[in-house]
């Protein structure tokens, strides 16, 4: 299954700010979407960075809570890692073990279409694993039980 597919099933919002927008406000954009992290784009709208709950939780522990006038490019994650609509779902669950990040932003053509986390990712395998188990459980209706006699069968394997 590819990223695009995650693209295609649900809309896969993010809300981009820049650089310069202060942690409260990030923090309050987060609390007002309801959302983990935020895509930060320069004017151009080009990546920059993203800024999760994980690093403001950092930023408030070790500035004792003295972070909220600071610019976001303080504590982002400045140019993350971040897929494609053509990775795979693997791929992306590799990226974001092997870097130790949450969310990916994704990058078609230069300008980020969205943001994948790792809920999402843990969504579309169930989803996956959900229809693997419908098809099994459809085909299974045709099998053989103990107690049919074969002529319920016939025709049918």
């Amino acid at each position: 299954m590819l990223v695009r597919s995650l693209l295609e099933h649900k809309r896969l919002e993010f809300h981009p700010i820049a650089a310069d927008t202060t942690v409260a406000q990030a923090i309050a954009d987060m609390h007002h979407w309801r959302l983990d992290a935020l895509v930060v784009l320069d004017e151009k709208g080009r990546l920059q960075g993203v800024l999760s709950k994980r690093e403001v939780i950092a930023g408030l522990y070790e500035e004792e809570g003295m972070i909220l006038a600071r610019e976001v490019s303080d504590l982002m994650v400045p140019v993350p890692v971040s897929c494609t609509p053509e990775d795979s779902l693997e791929d992306a669950v590799l990226l974001m073990v092997g870097h130790e990040v949450r969310h990916l932003p994704i990058i078609e053509a230069g300008q980020v279409v969205g943001l994948i986390g790792v809920n999402d990712l843990m969504t579309a395998q169930l989803r996956e694993q959900n229809d693997e188990a419908r098809k099994f459980l459809t085909l299974s209706r045709f099998l053989p039980r103990p107690g049919w006699g074969m002529e319920r069968t016939a025709g049918l394997v």
